[in-house]
């Protein structure tokens, strides 16, 4: 079990000494420094996971710590902070609110209400910590994707936008919105794994050539599997080249097998697809490609209502 870092700040060393014990028992590691001043020294050199300060002490009080602390993370590296005091005041409350602080005890405590206190803050930090790492990590995937192939970055941003605007004309919820804005920027990731002389061949794929293209779905969802990305992200990354007739790949999925997001990236991949310049042919007019869209609709490959739904969108 990953031990936690406690920087407890008071200048009552009896306090010090059973908030020391109480946590060390409790299996955490603790650090006591008498003042605020000292509590931003050892803050920055051994950058622990929580901070409790007495509101009130010598030298450097807690809320100018307080402060300190915050403008030094700048936001970044989340850590929860703690007032102790004897006075909770609604004036002294506010001011520890705007130097920073996240809650308050109020002196006497009680160590276990300090602990369940600290564990409940210590869980939303490392709620806010796997936040900031997925989004890092989509960041940079994103980056990666527009260094391999900067086609494959302006396709993705498009389809991005289509999806999206797709997704609110249906009335999709806000967390269904953000789905397709996420899967569409990743859906084309696994071209990364991709020979850049098969991605921009001015000409027709051999068959071995366009076996390996079909690989990229499944290339894609490995990646992001790595860094956990949310299941329904997966599907549209591994999924977004099927079609209802069991035709696409790398599956053959049919009709209800494919979820509704993925049916929309599939025809917005497809419309921008047709719409922009590929290595081995022009753009089409919005006009053709819907031709082409209506035609796969027509044919029970693709989902007829988005597709009605792009073509009214779109005035394509």
């Amino acid at each position: 079990m990953t031990k936690y870092k406690i920087l407890i700040a008071d200048d009552d060393e009896s306090i010090r000494k059973i908030i020391m014990k109480y946590f060390q028992m409790n299996e955490f590691i603790v650090l006591a420094v008498k003042n605020g001043e000292e509590a931003v020294t050892v803050e920055e050199e051994y950058k622990p996971d929580f901070v409790i300060l007495d509101a009130e002490m010598p030298v450097m009080n807690g809320f100018e710590a307080c402060k300190i602390i915050r403008e030094k993370r700048k936001g970044i590296d989340y850590i929860p902070i703690i007032f102790l005091s004897g006075l909770l005041t609604e004036g002294i409350v506010i001011k520890g609110l705007e130097a920073g602080a996240d809650d308050y005890v109020r002196k006497p405590f009680e160590p276990l209400e300090l602990l369940t206190r600290v564990k409940n803050l210590l869980k939303m930090k490392d709620f806010i910590t796997k936040v900031d790492l997925v989004e890092n990590m989509f960041l940079t995937l994103l980056k990666s994707i527009e260094a391999r192939d900067f086609y494959t970055s302006r396709h993705s941003l498009n389809v991005s936008n289509y999806s999206t605007r797709i997704g609110k004309e249906l009335n999709f919820s806000k967390n269904e919105i953000e789905i397709l804005y996420k899967g569409s920027l990743l859906h084309d990731i696994g071209k990364i794994g991709i020979y850049d002389k098969i991605l921009n061949k001015p000409g027709k794929l051999t068959a071995e050539e366009f076996t390996h293209i079909k690989e990229h779905p499944g290339k894609g969802e490995e990646i992001c599997k790595i860094i956990r990305m949310d299941p329904q992200i997966l599907e549209i990354i591994r999924l977004h080249h099927e079609k209802l007739d069991g035709t696409g790949y790398p599956d053959g999925l049919k009709e209800n097998e494919i979820g509704k997001l993925i049916r929309i990236i599939t025809v917005a991949d497809i419309f921008d697809a047709l719409t922009t310049d590929r290595p081995y042919r022009l753009s089409k007019s919005k006009e053709q490609a819907m031709a082409i869209l209506k035609q796969e609709a027509e044919e029970d490959k693709l989902d007829k209502s988005i597709v009605d739904c792009v073509s009214s969108t779109f005035n394509a």
